[in-house]
């Protein structure tokens, strides 16, 4: 039987051999065992009680606010809470963002939020740029926009959908991997 590995967005980096603290072979075993079909035994299964946190950090809700009183002349629509999934040969690549905004001249672009625990960084790390032109091709958005908050404070940081990019760094060697397994 042939299956569809089902890869999140944010693994991609991992499976590249971009991400020092997490195991190429390991992420590789987690999509192989969640990929293969189960029988469910129970079918309604509760719902786990969610945990709220009470601490000084925004919620994205309130940074998306910020966001958007800030850019207020700029920004015409904030669309919240998306999820899609792009299926490849053998694989199914899954991505969920906060928002995609509109301006006035009805271009799109990504909202993506980064809460740094230390520091705003100057470029953006190249783990997150794949991810970035992964969301960017699912959401079939040319433009992200990068905010990175710490504390009280949020730079953005603007990157273009970059096709030759895409398909030679992120999808090759991602269709390579899972074609002998």
């Amino acid at each position: 039987m042939n299956y569809k590995y089902k890869i999140k967005v944010n693994q991609i980096p991992v499976l590249l051999g971009l991400d020092k603290y997490n195991s190429k072979d390991e992420t590789i075993d987690q999509i192989i065992l969640k990929s293969t079909p189960k029988k469910t035994f129970l079918k309604n299964n509760p719902t786990k009680k969610q945990k709220y946190y009470v601490n000084r950090t925004p919620t994205i809700e309130n940074i998306i606010n910020k966001f958007y009183k800030y850019h207020k002349e700029e920004v015409k629509e904030i669309n919240k809470n998306l999820n899609k999934s792009l299926e490849l040969e053998n694989i199914i690549i899954t991505g969920s963002i906060y928002s995609i905004t509109l301006n006035k001249e009805n271009d799109k672009a990504i909202l993506l939020i980064k809460q740094r625990k230390n520091r705003i960084f100057d470029n953006i790390p190249i783990g997150d740029e794949v991810i970035n032109q992964t969301l960017m091709k699912l959401f079939n958005c040319n433009k992200l926009l990068y905010l990175q908050t710490y504390k009280e404070t949020f730079d953005i940081l603007e990157t273009d959908f970059n096709e030759k990019y895409y398909n030679k760094k992120i999808i090759e060697p991602l269709i390579n991997i899972f074609k002998n397994i």
